[in-house]
This record gives structure tokens, sequence and C-alpha cells, in this order.
């Protein structure tokens, strides 16, 4: 799907969480789940013009982590 976005030049981020299943997001108590939660909320934010929730780090915060 990222391959063919790019191809048809339009927006798309793919992040890669190794060594976890396809839906892991689902559990929301994993950490990853919760990085998965900032990433595509980022994304909306960023592609819709809508601000961030106040205790969502922007992304200079999250590119000093």
């Amino acid at each position: 799907m990222h391959s063919r976005l790019a191809d048809l030049e339009r927006v798309s981020d793919l992040h890669v969480w190794e060594g976890l299943g396809h839906a892991f997001h689902l559990d929301a108590k994993l950490p990853e789940s919760q990085q998965a939660y900032r990433v595509m909320a980022r994304f909306f934010a960023r592609h819709l013009g809508t601000a961030l929730p106040a205790d969502q780090p922007g992304p200079a915060a999250a590119a000093t982590r």
C-alpha cells in the first residue's frame, strides 16, 4: 500500500514495529501501541490541520526521544 501511494505521489508514512503482529495496536496497554497512537494522531493533525490534544507532544518533542 505504501509503495503504491508513493507511486501516485500521495502522502504516506510507513512505520514498522519489529517483532509485533499486524494488530498489536489493539492492545492499548503495550508501550508500542501508545507510540503508534501518537504517530497516528500526529499524522492526522498534520494533514487535517487540527491541533493535537494537550497531552500529545508535537513533532519536535517526539524527535528528541
